[in-house]
């Protein structure tokens, strides 16, 4: 994803950076195998670097760094909003174009089991591969249960996401954030996906991992479990914030009732 970002964010139609995050502890503590590409592959795959307006062209002098305030501070966040907005086709084509020279594929939303499931949690990060594990546990008693793994979260994949989701039943967001005061930043994400597509159907959020808690197989499975209550009831029976594996007394807000 690294190497992809490099392209992505040198790409002429873009020019932004690009931040790649990981989960603290759970994949920065841990040790697996990896097959890195060498050096000069993965040199080739980005490609020289090229320059736009350069600060040491004496020939063509430019400022950076310029305070513009209320004149123009607008129109550059107007500018930098398109651009990231606009993107889209590049990521595409850096994916692809790293499938061909690795094999690996890569997609803005992943999914997993979402094709008949009734109950669905949209997650990103680590955590994804702990729930594929719930879901073929769960899927082995007859749970119609899927998982939606976000890969780029900016731009948001609005029209992929409203495509998978339409046919849910109930939804689950996982947040490994905590904003203070409100909903996770992925759920209001995917809140307002579902809200401009005329997809009518309980949502529930889960902050967890935060400072590298573990989440299990069975914290996952208690949230399919609440899913399925709010299916069954055709409404949110369940409290809209809720806290996995979190110590003392169980904190819960926005009660359903």
């Amino acid at each position: 994803m690294n190497l992809c970002a490099f392209k992505i964010a040198e790409d002429m139609d873009v020019r932004l950076p690009v931040m790649v995050h990981q989960d603290g502890f759970l994949t920065s503590h841990t040790v697996e195998v990896v097959h890195p590409l060498q050096d000069d592959v993965a040199y080739n795959f980005i490609g020289d670097y090229k320059f736009s307006n350069p600060m040491l062209d004496f020939k063509n002098p430019v400022t950076y760094g310029a305070q513009t305030e209320e004149e123009w501070h607008f129109e550059h966040k107007a500018n930098q909003n398109a651009a990231i907005m606009n993107s889209s086709p590049v990521i595409e084509r850096v994916f692809a174009e790293f499938e061909a020279l690795t094999g690996r594929k890569y997609k803005f939303v992943e999914t997993y089991m979402t094709e008949d499931a009734d109950e669905i949690v949209v997650a990103m990060g680590s955590v994804t591969g702990t729930l594929k594990l719930t879901i073929n546990a769960l899927r082995k008693e007859g749970k119609k249960v899927g998982l939606v793994a976000i890969r780029v979260l900016r731009p948001l994949p609005v029209e992929e996401l409203a495509k998978i989701l339409k046919n849910a039943k109930s939804v689950a967001v996982l947040d490994r954030n905590a904003p203070m005061g409100t909903t996770g930043v992925v759920f209001n994400d995917i809140c307002a996906v579902m809200l401009d597509n005329g997809i009518y159907v309980p949502v529930l959020n889960y902050t967890y991992g935060l400072g590298g808690r573990d989440t299990t197989i069975a914290h996952l499975t208690k949230v399919y479990s609440d899913l399925e209550e709010c299916t069954k009831a055709g409404k949110r029976v369940k409290p809209l914030i809720q806290h996995i594996n979190i110590r003392g007394q169980e904190l819960s807000f926005f009660d359903a009732k």
